[in-house]
C-alpha cells in the first residue's frame, strides 16, 4: 500500500478530525479505512487517519510522513470510559447523550445504537 502521508496517536486523539480536515481541503484521506480494529487492508485514499495504525508503521515504504497526534491521557481515558470501553456497564453509555442517560435510545436511535455498541464491544475485546 502508498501512502502520501499518515496521521497517527493514541485512541481518542483527534484522527477522525484531521482526516475530516484533509478531506474537506480535497486531499484523499480515509479514517481507519486501511488499518482499523481487525488488521490492515488496501485502501485507494492518498492519506490514513488511524490510531490503529502504530503496529505497521515498519510495514511502511520509507520516507513515508507521519504525523503522531498527542492529547492529554487523562482526557483519552476519560474519553473512553464516556464511550463505555472502560465500564462495567457498556451499554448505559452507548445510550447516554448530552443531555444524560437515555433508557430508551435505542428505540429512537436504533442505527447510531447499534454502530455505537458494536465500535465498543470490538474494543472491548
Amino acid at each position: 500500500m502508498t501512502l502520501n502521508g499518515l496521521i497517527t496517536g493514541c485512541g481518542r486523539s483527534g484522527t477522525s478530525y484531521l482526516a475530516d480536515v484533509l478531506n474537506v481541503s480535497g486531499a484523499s484521506c480515509g479514517h481507519e479505512a486501511a488499518y482499523d480494529v481487525f488488521g490492515q487492508h488496501h485502501s485507494s485514499h492518498r492519506f490514513e487517519s488511524s490510531w490503529y495504525a502504530a503496529p505497521f508503521l515498519d510495514q511502511l515504504p520509507p520516507r513515508t510522513p507521519i504525523v503522531h497526534l498527542v492529547r492529554d491521557p487523562v482526557r483519552v481515558i476519560q474519553s473512553f470510559h464516556r464511550l463505555g470501553l472502560l465500564s462495567k456497564r457498556p451499554f448505559r453509555h452507548v445510550t447516554y447523550g448530552r443531555t444524560g442517560f437515555h433508557p430508551k435510545a435505542w428505540m429512537l436511535y436504533r442505527r447510531q445504537v447499534r454502530d455505537r455498541w458494536h465500535f465498543v464491544l470490538e474494543h472491548r475485546r
